[in-house]
């Protein structure tokens, strides 16, 4: 017997983990828009995730490309070195919404939402769907399992928003090859 409606679901699975969002905000047009959680709110996202009334208080926009249609996206801001040098301390990624844990592709970076945290890492899934491996890319860092019941929602990368050039990298390579070619000048000079 349904108390509302009628599905071909005999039993239910206690292994699926239901990893979709909970609410989403639209524009006016009634676009979907993208929330940006940013790293001083992250610590309260988890405890909010049912909370409407937190995410209208979240700022928000949409992109008009066609790669952020037809989705659901949340921007996540980094902090931390651990994805170095892939993704930096306080760039922004713009991840998907992923429904549940049979849609994640193992090696991809996905964002991950616990209770008490938020991580983006590579992530690998056990056969059984019953633990996570997180990896990242900066070697510092050991790898981390957590098991799936532990998860809240996760979002697959999609893109990055960087703000600025990492100009201090880049400004010590070109010294150094400035340095460089003015030794080998001065060698030439000393060999004529």
């Amino acid at each position: 017997m349904w108390i509302y409606g009628q599905s071909k679901m005999k039993y239910l699975n206690p292994d699926h983990v239901d990893t979709a969002p909970q609410v989403i905000t639209v524009d006016n047009p009634g676009r979907e828009n993208i929330l940006l959680i940013e790293a001083k709110v992250a610590a309260g996202y988890a405890d909010n995730l049912g909370d409407h009334l937190y995410y209208q208080n979240l700022p928000a926009f949409t992109f008009p490309l066609p790669e952020y249609r037809n989705a659901t996206f949340r921007g996540f801001q980094v902090v931390g070195d651990s994805m170095s040098p892939i993704i930096q301390p306080g760039e922004w990624v713009l991840a998907r919404a992923v429904d549940s844990l049979q849609d994640i592709r193992n090696g991809q970076i996905y964002v991950v939402v616990e209770s008490r945290s938020i991580r983006i890492k590579e992530v690998h899934l056990s056969d059984d769907m019953k633990e996570l491996r997180l990896v990242s890319y900066n070697t510092d860092y050991p790898p981390v399992s957590i098991e799936s019941t532990d998860i809240l929602e996760v979002w697959e990368y999609h893109s990055k928003v960087s703000i600025g050039l990492p100009l201090q990298e880049s400004s010590e390579v070109l010294r150094d090859i400035y340095t460089e070619i003015a030794r080998m000048k001065d060698l030439l000079e000393k060999l004529q």
